[in-house]
C-alpha cells in the first residue's frame, strides 16, 4: 500500500466497505446466473426450451453483474490503495472472529490434529477435482472439433460434458482456495510458537506487516511494477547468530485495455510474488553490488566465468566492488546455490553493510499437506532452517562478526 500522510475519514472507510459489499454481491449473482445459463443450455439440448424472454433477461443480468463486479472491485482496490489501509473495520472484525474460533479449536485436545488431517485430505481430493475439470475441458474441446470437422456429435452429450466440466473445475478451484484459507488460520496460530523456538531471539512477528518499502523498491530487474501490493509475515530477530528481518510482498500494476467497442477496461495485475530478507554483510564497499536471476540487466557486467554469467546478472553500476566480492570461490558458491535451491533470487550488497536477499515465489508458514500439529511445526521449522542455510551460503554476517568489524573500524581510527 502507498503511504498516506493523514488517516482515512469515516466517510471514506464507509465508502470503501460499500464498494466491497457491492462487488461481493455482484459476484454471487454472477455465479448464480452462470449456473442458470448452463442449466438452460442443458434443458434446451434435452428438448425443453426455456422462454426466450427469460433467457434474454438472464444473459443481460449476467453481463450487468459481471460489469458491476469488475467496476466496483477495481474501484475498491484503487481507493484502498490511495487510502493506504490494509483492511477495513469489518475485515478486522472477521479476522478477530477467526482468531477466536481457532483458539477454541486448539484448546480441545486432538481437535487441531483432526482438522489438519481432514483439510489435507480434502485439499488432495479437491486438487484432483481441479485436474479432472481441466481434463474435462480438454475433452470438450476435442469433442467440439470432432463435431465441427469430422462427424456430428449429440448436442445433449456436449451440453452435459460442458456442464459437468465447468462445475467440477469450479468446485475444485473454489474448494482448494477455501481449504488453504482454513489451513492458514491454523498455521498462523502456531507460527509465533515455532519462531520463538527456532530463532535465537524473536523481536517482532506481524502476519500483515512488511519490511521497509524502500528496500522493496531497490532495482533487482523486477518485472513491471507500479506499487507494492499486500505484504505478509513480517519477522524480525536473530537466526543462527545472524540478525535478520523478512516479509513476503508482491508488486502490482494497472493493466489498461480497450475492447472492440472502444470501452476502456482497467484491471490490477500482480507481476511478482516473493520474500525480501534484510540482513548484514561484512564487505567494505563504495557502490551497491546487485546480482539478480529475475531478468538480465541491460548493460550487465560480466565475469570470466561463463557458468556464473549464465545464471546471475550483475548491475552495471557496481564497478570494481563487484569483482572485489565475486572471487572465483564465491562465484562457485553462488552457482552451487542456484543448483541446490528451486527459487530464483536477487542479492544486493549495500555500502552501509545492509544485505538484501529476494526470493521469488517463496511463501512461508503455510500448512499445505501437514496432517498434524507436529507435522506443521516441523514444516515451519524446516522453512526457517532452510532460510538460515541460504543466508549463510550467501554470506550474511553474524552479530559476532559485525561486532568484530566495528571494533576493527574503531581501532583503525
Amino acid at each position: 500500500m502507498r503511504e498516506r500522510q493523514t488517516e482515512p475519514t469515516d466517510q471514506e472507510m464507509k465508502k470503501l466497505m460499500g464498494m466491497k459489499r457491492i462487488a461481493r454481491g455482484a459476484m454471487v449473482v454472477m455465479i448464480l446466473c452462470l449456473v442458470l445459463v448452463f442449466v438452460a443450455l442443458l434443458l434446451e439440448n434435452a428438448g425443453l426450451d426455456a422462454p426466450d424472454a427469460a433467457a434474454a433477461v438472464l444473459v443481460v443480468l449476467l453481463l450487468a453483474m459481471a460489469a458491476t463486479f469488475f467496476r466496483f472491485h477495481e474501484k475498491a482496490k484503487n481507493l484502498q490503495r490511495a487510502m493506504g489501509v490494509d483492511r477495513t473495520p469489518d475485515e478486522l472484525a472477521k479476522e478477530q472472529e477467526r482468531t477466536e474460533r481457532v483458539d477454541r479449536l486448539v484448546s480441545t485436545p486432538g481437535a487441531a490434529d483432526q482438522r489438519l488431517a481432514t483439510l489435507a485430505e480434502w485439499g488432495r481430493r479437491l486438487h484432483w477435482c481441479t485436474l479432472a475439470g481441466v481434463a474435462g475441458m480438454g475433452v470438450l474441446c476435442a469433442v467440439v472439433l470432432v463435431n465441427e470437422f469430422v462427424t456430428e456429435v449429440s448436442k445433449p452429450l456436449i451440453a452435459v460434458l460442458t456442464l459437468v466440466s465447468v462445475v467440477v473445475l469450479a468446485l475444485g478451484m473454489l474448494g482448494e482456495k477455501k481449504v488453504k484459507s482454513m489451513q492458514k488460520e491454523l498455521s498462523l496460530h502456531y507460527t509465533p510458537e515455532v519462531l520463538e523456538a527456532v530463532l535465537d531471539r524473536l523481536e517482532l512477528y506481524d502476519h500483515k506487516g512488511s519490511v521497509d518499502h524502500g528496500y522493496l523498491w531497490e532495482d533487482f530487474s523486477f518485472p513491471e511494477r507500479e506499487w507494492v501490493g499486500p505484504c505478509a509475515d513480517h519477522v524480525k530477530g536473530v537466526l543462527k547468530g545472524m540478525p535478520l528481518e523478512f516479509s513476503e510482498f508482491c508488486f502490482q500494476y494497472e493493466h489498461v485495455s480497450r475492447d472492440d467497442d472502444g470501452n476502456i477496461k482497467r484491471e490490477t495485475r500482480t507481476s511478482f510474488n516473493g520474500m525480501m530478507v534484510v540482513c548484514r554483510h561484512g564487505f567494505r564497499l563504495k557502490n551497491k553490488v546487485t546480482l539478480t536471476q529475475f531478468n538480465l540487466f541491460r548493460h550487465a557486467l560480466r565475469t570470466e566465468s561463463m557458468e556464473f554469467n549464465s545464471v546471475w546478472s550483475i548491475r552495471e553500476d557496481a564497478g570494481q566492488d563487484a569483482f572485489y566480492i565475486l572471487t572465483p570461490h564465491y562465484m562457485e558458491k553462488l552457482v552451487a546455490l542456484d543448483r541446490d535451491k528451486w527459487m530464483k533470487m536477487g542479492i544486493q550488497f549495500q555500502p552501509n553493510g545492509t544485505l538484501l536477499i529476494v526470493m521469488r515465489d517463496v511463501d512461508f508458514f503455510e500448512a499445505e499437506e501437514s496432517k498434524s500439529v507436529d507435522e506443521l511445526k516441523e514444516k515451519l521449522k524446516n522453512e526457517l532452517l532452510d532460510l538460515a542455510d541460504t543466508m549463510e551460503r550467501i554470506g550474511a554476517a553474524t552479530l559476532e562478526e559485525i561486532a568484530a568489524q566495528q571494533e576493527e573500524g574503531e581501532g583503525a581510527t
